[in-house]
């Protein structure tokens, strides 16, 4: 979950959301990969991915926004300072 913090903290994800994440064993490790990989699609589909016939993570369409926008932020974050 500690690793979920940043996320939490820009009030991208609620802490509720963030003990879903990581009892999935995601972190924000993973997130960003996965979005480096297979982009907002790529991340969509890791959250909204069925277990039982139920979201592992989440299928709010709000929180799944909000985390596509925190890893392109840091992405472009990460891009622009290897510019520099």
């Amino acid at each position: 979950m500690n690793t979920l913090q940043p996320l939490v903290q820009e009030k991208a994800i609620s802490a509720d959301t963030a003990i879903k994440v990581a009892s999935s064993g995601l972190g924000l490790h993973h997130l960003q990969l996965e979005f480096e990989r297979g982009g907002a699609d790529g991340l969509e589909l890791l959250l909204k991915e069925r277990f039982g016939g139920k979201p592992c993570v989440t299928a709010n369409k709000r929180t799944v926004q909000h985390c596509k926008l925190f890893c392109f932020k840091i992405l472009r974050y990460k891009h622009k300072k290897v510019i520099d």
